[in-house]
């Protein structure tokens, strides 16, 4: 299966997978590259940041690959949440 999530202008995740199997995934748009758009400024922050949009797609693959519906606009609106709250915590 495939499916597109999309979080904002030129944000999405894009999923492609099998239920009971194994998937794939890639992001455009979330992962930070710029020091000065984290609040600490340093590498440490960014990479942290990073990580933690790392954590939350990894977690969204595993959940799509067990078959956790992630179509709903209810899983949308909490993968949104959980951004933001990422944004929160980092900004």
């Amino acid at each position: 299966m495939k499916h597109i999530i999309s979080i904002g202008v030129e944000q999405f995740i894009e999923i492609e997978y099998t239920v009971g199997g194994s998937g794939f995934m890639t992001s455009v748009g979330l992962k930070c590259d710029e020091r000065e758009a984290v609040s600490e400024g340093t590498l440490e922050a960014l990479a942290a940041y990073n990580g933690a949009i790392d954590g939350l797609e990894a977690l969204i693959l595993a959940q799509a690959c067990e078959g956790i519906d992630i179509t709903t606009d209810a899983y949308k609106r909490a993968v949104i949440s959980a951004i933001e709250g990422i944004d929160n915590n980092f900004g």
